[in-house]
């Protein structure tokens, strides 16, 4: 069984039939109210009406009854009270009622002009038309008159003038919002030699080949491998092979450039040269280490020291106050160049052994502080 196309209408009182999954739907003999027709399905009656219609592979009708109207849709009969139903029409020339808050609305003899017909209200004329239709609860249809088209809308007749009016077209959509790009969250951006920055793109237009690069702020957009250092990066974060589905945003890391100057990141669109959206980079040379703090002094507590004859090893001979650049605690290593006469405890120097009479006279040594690498000496001599 083949189903008769959405939009397909027949009329009562006019031959023809529709073909829904429920079977053929016919127009019978004139109904007793004068106005409808009855319906029927495969032969049966089954309602009134005067215009039938497919939507949506169902069947759509609409009758009143006892002054309630009921429409068929969905392969039932819906009860939808007493005012028509919005999107029900009715013609010049065909028997068929249209209610309102208003009133009701009819059809009269065909006017004059060979083309309208009177247009009732509650049985008298309003104007001339040739078609009428329910729209949110109201009474929609349209005149010519002297050279002006008129529109009833919303219980008045509005002239629109020597052009028909149409029916507003929607507003277009927003459009969309422009693609962006950031270095670190920014644009534009700073950034220091070494280490990596994070560019994040939005917006894009969803190719699977669009693709982000580094570029000195000289090199003309077109540059083939124009781009500082190896990385050239589609959306997914690799060189070499594009993502199977187009995305529209994403975040990538790119290594700094080692070299100070002006720099952009740019966004391009599908394996083109064509940049959709860039932002400007500011490298600045990173500050250099601070300098470890070394040693710039040692001096002696006391500055002259004299041993005792027959001192046993370990005797103090002398304290030392290392000095240190920054001010800082000297953290280093004491150490002596004679290790047989002298040694190093801590920050003391002490005696290597213990002495004799054979010791006596006049002992040296050169004492060091060292520090992160770096030293100072001075000579000590008991």
């Amino acid at each position: 069984m083949s189903v008769s196309p959405n939009g397909a209408i027949i009329y009562g009182g006019q031959a023809g039939s529709l073909t829904t999954s429920e079977g053929t739907w016919t127009f019978g003999a004139k109904a007793s109210d004068g106005v409808d027709w009855y319906i029927q399905l495969n032969g049966s009656q089954n309602g009134w009406g005067f215009q039938m219609q497919i939507a949506n592979g169902n069947l759509y009708t609409v009758n009143k009854v006892n002054g309630h109207w009921y429409l068929r849709k969905n392969a039932a009969w819906v009860d939808i009270g007493s005012v028509s139903p919005d999107g029900l029409v009715i013609y010049g020339g065909q028997r068929g009622i249209l209610a309102t808050s208003e009133g009701t609305w009819t059809f009269g003899a065909q006017a004059s002009d060979g083309v309208d017909w009177y247009i009732q209200l509650n049985g008298s004329q309003v104007g001339w038309g040739s078609q009428m239709q329910i729209t949110n609860g109201n009474l929609y249809t349209l005149n010519k008159a002297k050279g002006h088209w008129y529109l009833r809308q919303n219980g008045s007749w509005v002239d629109f003038g020597t052009t028909a009016p149409v029916e507003s077209a929607p507003p277009p959509p927003p459009p969309p919002p422009p693609a962006t790009i950031t270095v670190n969250g920014s644009n534009p951006a700073t950034v220091t030699t070494g280490g990596n920055m994070t560019v994040a793109v939005a917006n894009g237009p969803g190719s699977p080949t669009d693709w982000v690069a580094i570029y000195s702020a000289s090199v003309p957009d077109n540059t083939p491998n124009g781009w500082v250092g190896h990385d050239d990066l589609y959306l997914n974060g690799s060189e070499t092979t594009a993502p199977a589905t187009g995305l529209k945003s994403a975040t990538l890391t790119f290594p700094v450039p080692s070299t100070p100057g002006a720099y952009q990141a740019r966004f391009y669109a599908n394996d083109s040269y064509t940049v959709i959206a860039r932002a400007g980079i500011t490298v600045n040379a990173s500050a250099p280490p601070p300098q470890s703090p070394t040693p710039t002094a040692i001096t002696l507590s006391p500055a002259s020291a004299t041993i005792a004859d027959n001192a046993p090893a370990g005797t103090l001979i002398a304290t030392a106050n290392v000095t240190m650049s920054d001010g800082s605690q000297f953290a280093g290593v004491l150490t002596t160049s004679d290790t047989n006469f002298f040694a190093i405890s801590g920050l003391n120097i002490v005696t290597a052994r213990s002495y004799t009479s054979a010791d006596d006279g006049t002992h040296s040594t050169i004492i060091t502080a060292s520090q992160g690498g770096q030293s100072f000496s001075i000579k000590f001599s008991v």
